[in-house]
C-alpha cells in the first residue's frame, strides 16, 4: 500500500498540463488569453481538479491506509511488547530453570559420588565377605558371585551370564531350578539341606531379589557351612537318647533302690528283733542254762549277720566308687575250695568272697534233698570252677541282670529266701579285677543254675609278689579261741574312752571278764585326767565322739612325755569300719583300726597284741 501511494506521488504530470501552464504563462506574460486557450484552461483546470480529487482521495486512502497501518504498527508493538515481556519472562524461568539445573547437577554429581563410593564398598564387602553368595537374574542367568562362592561352589568369571543350568555345581542341588521357580513365584525364602562330593553339609537359602522399586529382579542364593552344626545335632540327639536312657536307668535305680532299702530294713530289722528279744529275756531273768545259752546264741549269730550285711554293703560301695583295692596273689585253689565248702558245711559265717557267695547261694535255694556240685579244672592257661546246683533256677528275663548289685528275683514281702542281692555282684567285681570271667546258667525255673569262674593260671609262682590282700578293712590278728583263759589279760591296764555309756560298760565289762584293769572314761578330757592316775598300759578309743573326737584325742596324748604315757599304743575301735577310715586312723597314730561290733575273743586278742604281753603272765 505504501509502495502505490509513493509511486503515485512521484510519478510527473501529464505533458499537456504542462504545455498548457507554460502557454498560460506565456499568455499571461504577453496577449490575454482567447476563448479557446480560456476553455482549454477550463478543461485542464477540470482535469487538474479531477486529478486533485484522484489525489485528495489517494490520499485520504493512503491515509486511511496508513492509520490502519499505524494501528496494526500498534497492535504490533503491543504484542512485541507482550512477547517481549513474555521473553524476559521465560528468560528469568530459563535462569531459574539454569539454576536449577546447577543445583541438580550438583546433587547427581553428589549421587554419583555416593554411588561410586557405595559401589567401591560393595565390591570390597563382596571381595571380603566370608559367606559363599550367589546373585541370579530374572533370566536365570548367573550375575555376581562372591570369592568364597568360587571356592565351594566351584563357579569362575567365565561362568558370568550363563544359564544356571548349565553350570556344574560342586554341590548336589538338582532340584535349584524348582527353588528358583518356588521362590520367584511365592517371594518367600526357601531353605535347604545339600551336601558336596565329600559329604560335607551345608544350608541352602534362596530369597527373591528386588531393586529399590521393590520390583523382583532375581535371586540371592546363599550358601551356610553347617557341618559342625549336624554333627552338634547329631551328638545333641544321641546324648539326649543317653539321657532318656539314663533316666530310664535312674527310674529303674529308684525302683530298685526303694526295693533294696526295703530288703535292707527287712533283713535288719529281722535279726534285731530276735536280739532284742532275747536280750529283754535275759534282763528278765529266770531262763535256765538251756534257754540262756540259747538266747546268747541268739544274739550272736545276729550280730554276725549284721556285720556280714555291713561288710558286703561296704564292699559295694567300694565297688562302685572305684576304690576296692585287690592285690593279685598265687593261691591254690583246690585249698580256697575245699576251705569254702568247709566254711558252708559248718555253717561258719566269715569275710568269705567269690568261691563262698556261690557255694552259699546254691545252697540257699537248693530244697533240701537236692545237691551241690562244685569243681575245678584248668582249660589252657586258665583254671575253671564250676558250681552247679538242682535248685529253683533262674527265669530268663532276670538271667542277665543277676550279677547287679541290689537285684533279687523276688522282692515281694512273701519271699521265701532272704538276702539284699549283693553277693553275686561282689564276686563278678573280684573275678573282673583278676583278669577273670563269670557267668551263669540255667534253663528255667526248677531247672538248677550253674556258674562258672574262669582265672587266669600264674606262670611261675616267682614271677608274682605276695603283699598281703587288702580285702578286709580290718589288719590280721591273731584270734584265740572262743573260751579264751581270763589270765590271757591279767593286770593289763586298759583306758576305754567311748561316749556310749552301754557299749562302754559292755566292753569294759567283757575284758575285766579277761582279767583286765579297765578305766572308762566318757570324753577325751576324762581320759586325759585318767592318765595321770592311771598309766594306761592300752587305750581303746572311739572316734566319734561329741566335742572333741578320738583323733584329736590321741593327739593330745602323744605330746606327752614318755614317762606319761605319751608313747601308749593305741587302737580306734569304732564304728567307721571303711578302707579310708582304717587308714585316716592307723596315718594319725593308732596302732590298729578294729571296726565295730567286735567278738570278745578279738578284743582280748588286740589288747594282747597292743600290751606285747603275747604267750606272758603280766606282773
Amino acid at each position: 500500500m505504501f509502495e502505490d501511494a509513493s509511486e503515485r506521488s512521484s510519478k510527473p504530470p501529464s505533458q499537456p498540463k504542462s504545455r498548457a501552464r507554460s502557454e498560460r504563462g506565456k499568455q499571461k506574460r504577453g496577449a490575454p488569453p482567447t476563448d479557446r486557450q480560456l476553455l482549454q484552461l477550463n478543461e485542464e483546470l477540470a482535469a487538474t481538479k479531477e486529478h486533485v480529487q484522484s489525489l485528495l482521495e489517494e490520499h485520504q486512502q493512503t491515509d486511511d491506509q496508513l492509520t490502519t497501518a499505524n494501528e496494526e504498527l500498534l497492535s504490533n508493538n503491543e504484542e512485541l511488547q507482550s512477547t517481549n515481556e513474555e521473553l524476559q519472562s521465560t528468560q528469568e524461568e530459563l535462569q531459574s530453570s539454569n539454576e536449577e539445573l546447577h543445583t541438580l547437577n550438583d546433587e547427581l554429581q553428589s549421587r554419583n559420588n555416593e554411588l561410586y563410593q557405595v559401589n567401591n564398598d560393595l565390591i570390597n564387602l563382596i571381595t571380603s565377605v566370608d559367606i559363599p553368595i550367589i546373585i541370579v537374574g530374572i533370566d536365570r542367568r548367573l550375575r555376581r558371585f562372591t570369592p568364597q562362592a568360587r571356592t565351594i561352589m566351584d563357579v569362575t568369571p567365565g561362568d558370568i551370564g550363563r544359564p544356571i543350568n548349565q553350570i556344574r555345581w560342586n554341590l548336589s542341588m538338582p532340584k535349584l531350578e524348582d527353588w528358583l521357580s518356588e521362590v520367584l513365584d511365592t517371594l518367600t525364602m526357601k531353605e535347604e539341606e545339600v551336601q558336596d562330593q565329600n559329604g560335607h553339609w551345608y544350608q541352602i537359602q534362596v530369597r527373591p531379589y528386588k531393586t529399590l522399586e521393590n520390583k523382583l529382579d532375581g535371586a540371592v542364593i546363599s550358601i551356610a557351612d553347617i557341618n559342625v552344626l549336624k554333627k552338634l545335632l547329631r551328638d545333641s540327639e544321641a546324648a539326649r537318647d543317653e539321657a532318656a536312657t539314663a533316666r530310664t536307668q535312674s527310674e529303674a535305680a529308684n525302683r530298685g533302690k526303694d526295693a533294696f532299702l526295703a530288703l535292707l530294713s527287712h533283713e535288719l530289722r529281722t535279726p534285731l528283733s530276735a536280739m532284742l528279744i532275747q536280750a529283754q529275756l535275759l534282763r528278765a531273768g529266770g531262763l535256765d542254762q538251756s534257754k540262756t545259752r540259747r538266747a546268747t546264741e541268739v544274739i550272736e549269730r545276729g550280730v554276725k549277720v549284721q556285720t556280714k550285711l555291713i561288710d558286703d554293703l561296704l564292699d559295694v560301695s567300694r565297688i562302685v566308687a572305684g576304690k576296692l583295692r585287690m592285690e593279685r596273689v598265687e593261691v591254690d585253689l583246690s585249698s580256697v575250695i575245699q576251705s569254702a565248702v568247709d566254711m558252708v558245711r559248718a555253717s561258719a559265717e566269715a569275710n568269705s568272697k567269690v568261691v563262698w557267695n556261690l557255694l552259699t547261694n546254691a545252697v540257699k535255694y537248693t530244697p533240701e534233698g537236692g545237691w551241690v556240685w562244685i569243681s575245678l579244672e584248668r582249660r589252657g592257661a586258665d583254671a575253671r570252677i564250676s558250681v552247679s546246683d538242682s535248685g529253683q533256677g533262674i527265669r530268663a528275663e532276670f538271667l542277665p541282670h543277676v550279677f547287679e548289685a541290689f537285684s533279687q528275683a523276688d522282692t515281694s514281702t512273701t519271699r521265701v529266701h532272704g538276702g539284699l542281692g549283693l553277693g553275686l555282684a561282689i564276686a563278678r567285681n573280684i573275678v573282673d579285677f583278676h583278669g577273670g570271667t563269670v557267668r551263669a546258667a540255667s534253663a528255667g525255673e526248677g531247672t538248677g543254675a550253674t556258674f562258672e569262674i574262669s582265672l587266669p593260671l600264674l606262670k611261675a609262682p616267682s614271677e608274682q609278689e605276695q603283699p598281703a590282700s587288702d580285702l578286709d578293712p580290718v589288719p590280721p590278728v591273731e584270734v584265740r579261741s572262743k573260751e579264751a583263759e581270763s589270765s590271757d589279760l591279767n593286770g593289763i591296764r586298759v583306758l576305754l574312752v567311748d561316749d556310749d555309756r552301754e557299749e562302754c560298760d559292755t566292753i569294759a565289762e567283757a575284758l575285766e571278764r579277761y582279767g583286765a584293769a579297765v578305766k572308762v572314761a566318757r570324753s577325751a578330757n576324762e581320759a586325759m585326767q585318767a592318765f595321770a592316775q592311771f598309766r594306761p598300759e592300752v587305750l581303746l578309743c572311739d572316734i566319734a565322739m561329741p566335742g572333741e573326737d578320738g583323733y584329736s584325742l590321741l593327739a593330745r596324748v602323744r605330746k606327752l612325755s614318755a614317762d606319761h604315757g605319751g608313747q601308749v599304743p593305741a587302737a580306734a575301735v569304732t564304728a567307721h569300719a571303711g578302707k579310708e577310715d582304717q587308714e585316716r586312723t592307723l596315718s594319725a597314730g593308732f596302732q590298729m583300726h578294729v571296726p565295730k561290733p567286735i567278738d570278745l575273743a578279738t578284743l582280748a586278742a588286740v589288747v594282747v597284741k597292743l600290751s606285747g604281753r603275747t604267750n606272758q603272765t603280766a606282773s
